[in-house]
């Protein structure tokens, strides 16, 4: 199976809550003492039929990648959790970007835009420290005309017109999105919706940065 088709699987992925595990594990790295630290946090959850079901998927992951000393290249992501049929998917990804952590996300649904930022080149997380100076740079975008806004984005990036998308909610990053970042370079700035609670561009989902005129060194922080 293809990534892309594992990709699909894992977007359209719904599971019982808590059940369902993201787990990137970098290149030559010793993941065991950080799977044992999960599987330890896992077993001090204080609900019984939560912490059996969670423990079950972790099983079917140790049972994939016990005889893996370690990965190689850019490290791998792991994707595992009880579906709605109490049957555990399990699906593992090479990434296109070398993993620097061990991090790991349980919830109902795979951490797809986590998934995306290291299977795509151009889609990054902006982490707390450079929040306010995308803001700062968003603010400067708007004052000088150079936003586009959710409902004319698409047209403009089928017309080669746009450089950065800033995806602000926590829904999953469109797909034209992504098929452009490979297609078009363009760039995909994943940025906390609850940072920006009180902006102007509140009601936007997201929004895109002109290629033209820029008045910035660099937008993709």
């Amino acid at each position: 199976m293809s990534n892309l088709d594992i990709l699909r699987k894992i977007k359209n992925f719904e599971g019982k809550r808590n059940c369902v595990l993201t787990i990137l594990i970098p290149p030559n790295y010793d993941f065991r003492k950080d799977t044992k630290r999960v599987r330890s946090k896992i077993s001090g959850i204080k609900h019984k039929y939560k912490r059996r079901q969670l423990l079950r998927v972790m099983a079917v992951i140790w049972d994939e990648i016990k005889y893996v000393p370690k990965f190689i290249v850019n490290g791998i992501i792991i994707c595992a959790g009880l579906n709605k049929h109490d049957r555990i998917d399990y699906y593992s990804l090479t990434p296109s970007k070398r993993i620097q952590s061990f991090e790991y996300y349980y919830d109902y649904i795979f951490n797809y835009n986590k998934i995306n930022e290291y299977m795509y080149k151009n889609v990054i997380t902006i982490q707390n420290e450079k929040v306010k100076d995308l803001i700062k740079n968003i603010d400067n975008f708007m004052k000088n005309d150079k936003i586009v806004y959710e409902n004319k984005i698409n047209e403009y990036i089928e017309s080669d017109l746009i450089d950065t998308v800033i995806h602000m909610c926590d829904e999953s990053v469109p797909e034209i999105f992504l098929e452009k970042s490979v297609n078009k370079n363009l760039k995909v700035n994943i940025l906390d919706s609850h940072k920006i609670d009180n902006y102007i561009i509140k009601n936007n989902k997201y929004i895109g940065f002109l290629k033209y005129d820029f008045t910035v060194e660099s937008i993709n922080l």
